[in-house]
């Protein structure tokens, strides 16, 4: 909700909103207007409730400033959301393009750690605007599920490959066991794409055989 309202407030055009939220098309024939008018007057309905928006959460932070300093202000809270995003998840506003095309179901709900977004169930991840399916890579995207419900997001909090994320993997992909347990074994792609993912999004937290999601 509130990145939505960011996104639209740094719109400089009315094809801006269009071609980051398609959706207004199907309004403008009901409005009796010349559809480039139309779009016009639809942003800045968007705008003017952007700027309604930012300056409530700005006055909000502001009254709020020693709490937020003190974090004494519920995890979940709207403020602390803007204060920490790497916290809590979050529902993010992802413009439609972020999924190549793919068209983004009612309701379905996709959450942000930082850089790194996932659609429910990780068959869907970003690292930034970079997208990855990952409905055919079991392997990966268990990879992915584990250290993100374990909150590995830092070396102090990494998991073993061996002990803690393969089993999981196998057992939830039901995989064979397998004597030489490599994570890059996880990304293999011959068009070399998740290799990139794996590069970018998980690190090794020193030679310990521990590893974890950078999501800053």
């Amino acid at each position: 909700y509130l990145e939505r309202a960011n996104q639209v407030r740094k719109m400089t055009n009315a094809e801006e909103l269009l071609e980051a939220y398609p959706e207004v098309l199907r309004v403008l024939p009901h409005l009796k207007l010349e559809p480039k008018r139309g779009a016009e007057r639809v942003l800045d309905l968007y705008r003017r409730h952007a700027e309604e928006v930012n300056s409530g959460v700005d006055m909000m932070l502001a009254r709020y400033a020693r709490e937020l300093r003190q974090r004494t202000l519920p995890g979940d809270c709207l403020l602390w959301t803007v204060y920490a995003p790497n916290s809590v998840n979050v529902v993010s506003a992802i413009p439609t393009q972020a999924t190549e095309g793919k068209k983004q179901s009612t309701g379905e709900v996709i959450h942000s750690i930082g850089r790194f977004k996932y659609r429910e169930g990780f068959n869907e991840v970003w690292v930034g605007d970079e997208h990855y399916d990952l409905r055919l890579r079991v392997q990966a995207r268990l990879c992915i599920q584990y250290l993100v419900e374990n909150r590995a997001f830092d070396p102090s909090t990494a998991r073993h490959l061996v002990k803690e994320i393969d089993p999981y993997v196998r057992q939830k992909g039901d995989f064979l066991p397998s004597a030489d347990v490599k994570i890059y074994n996880y990304f293999n792609d011959v068009k070399d794409h998740l290799p990139k993912l794996r590069e970018d999004l998980i690190r090794p937290a020193g030679r310990n055989g521990k590893f974890y999601l950078k999501t800053d």
